[in-house]
């Protein structure tokens, strides 16, 4: 009996993304093959995955970076984290990661903003609350981790379910599905523009 479909496009992207977040927030040394044995995990037989589709996005996303290393062992690239445990709790629903010596793009895709584009004000004292609304269209629940990841300039901020390429800050959201930035992270701006997409939201200061 043969499989139903492949994945393949923003499914496959979503997959890859959701099997680095596992193996990248415990600091667990891995190569693109265990990332296609962990999405096989996680989906089940009913749909194929190629490890020849897996393996370039692995690469893609994740060199260079500065939290791995990567080496080839005459076969194959292996990646071994250059750091401790990404995650540490740090109080309520926030969670800090290393930061790494280099930033990656904010973007490494076309974004559309396919589904809406709207703003948001920030609170007297400096914190934007970011809505289980907009969240929701990116598939995050209450209880769920989102990355964010902060341009270098400060001037935008990309949240997405999954890992994108350096996961700088991971927040847990709370009951209702929301969560709130802190003042230290909306660099002053009064105003954010929010561009919401199937993959991420991106919030741009204003």
């Amino acid at each position: 009996m043969g499989f139903a479909k492949v994945l393949s496009g923003s499914d496959l992207d979503k997959e890859v993304r959701l099997a680095l977040s596992q193996f990248v927030d415990k600091c667990k040394t891995f190569t693109a093959y265990d990332i296609t044995l962990q999405i096989r995990k996680n989906i089940g037989d009913s749909v194929e995955v190629c490890h020849n589709d897996v393996r370039p996005k692995v690469h893609d996303l994740m060199f260079p970076d500065a939290t791995y290393s990567r080496s080839f062992d005459g076969t194959k690239y292996v990646y071994k984290s250059i750091n401790k445990p990404l995650i540490q709790p740090l109080g309520s629903g926030f969670l800090q990661v290393t930061a790494p010596a280099v930033l990656p793009p904010i973007i490494d895709r076309t974004f559309d903003a396919s589904i809406a584009r709207v703003f948001v004000e920030a609170r007297s004292e400096g914190r934007v609350t970011v809505p289980a609304s907009t969240l929701k269209h990116i598939g995050v629940n209450p209880g769920d981790n989102v990355y964010v990841h902060i341009n270098i300039n400060g001037n935008a901020l990309r949240i997405a379910k999954h890992f994108h390429s350096y996961p700088h800050f991971i927040f847990k959201t709370d009951k209702y599905g929301s969560f709130r930035l802190r003042k230290n992270m909306t660099s002053g701006f009064k105003k954010f523009e929010v561009k919401i997409d199937s993959q991420d939201v991106l919030l741009i200061g204003k």
